[in-house]
């Protein structure tokens, strides 16, 4: 590695108008993390780290930011996250550790499910506040939900269905045994700790119950409703707020 190409492409390295006295820098980094290092500080084409496991992409960004390597800390971060879904307690830790708040932004909506300590913990101070504000408004879906269950019209105990769409309240009905199964469901929900199982738990199909009381209940009308409101909610949750910059 020329040292010419070090002083014009890091920040880390001693520039040509220091004298290093021959001195050998021996970096604790393994060598498959530091070739693809490098390739990003030499005059030619960068490596391309599309292929690179997650791994390995956490190791080489790290790297560039200890020996700032500026394009390959730009390109990693580009790299990150594509795998946000799956990393976003690694990417998290990455972001606050190195200042990334768009990368902190980008990963938020994967921590939805954490457990606000776990998150907290990882986060700059400044985050703190605006993520439990950004935590807040995701348990409020949960309480909604709940609340439209517990509203929901009893379906009557009877031997025949009530035609509840001729009711006067034009709502589906659930009977109590129902009921309680679907604010059991939304209790396991908020133990869903990542956002895309609990876009899958939503989802699901809602047979009736074996438990349900008559034949009057409307079960699947009434949950398959409220879960795909929920999940429209969530995907019109408002982004993670970012704190001002500082100065």
């Amino acid at each position: 590695m020329q040292r010419k190409f070090l002083e014009a492409n890091t920040g880390a390295f001693p520039g040509s108008e220091f004298d290093t006295r021959g001195e050998v820098v021996h970096l604790t980094e393994p060598s498959h993390v530091l070739r693809v290092l490098f390739g990003f500080v030499h005059p030619r084409r960068h490596p391309d780290i599309e292929e690179l496991e997650f791994k390995a992409l956490a190791d080489v960004a790290e790297a560039a930011e200890k020996y700032e390597v500026f394009s390959a800390i730009d390109i990693c971060k580009m790299q990150m996250r594509q795998f946000v879904g799956k990393h976003p307690v690694e990417i998290l830790i990455h972001a606050a550790r190195h200042g990334h708040s768009k990368l902190i932004q980008d990963a938020a909506p994967h921590l939805a499910r954490l457990s606000t300590i776990t998150v907290v913990e990882q986060l700059p101070p400044r985050f703190v506040v605006p993520w439990l504000n950004y935590r807040k408004a995701w348990d409020a879906l949960f309480d909604d939900i709940t609340k439209l269950i517990l509203e929901a019209g009893v379906a009557r105990p009877s031997g025949r269905p009530s035609y509840a769409y001729f009711a006067s309240s034009l709502q589906p009905e659930a009977c109590y045994a129902c009921k309680i199964a679907m604010l059991t469901s939304i209790q396991e929900f908020k133990g869903i700790t990542t956002v895309n199982e609990l876009k899958e738990a939503l989802s699901k199909p809602r047979p009736r119950l074996m438990q349900c009381l008559t034949p009057s209940c409307q079960y699947n009308t009434v949950f398959s409703k409220l879960c795909e409101d929920m999940k429209a909610k969530m995907e019109g949750l408002s982004a993670f707020i970012l704190p001002p910059s500082r100065a």
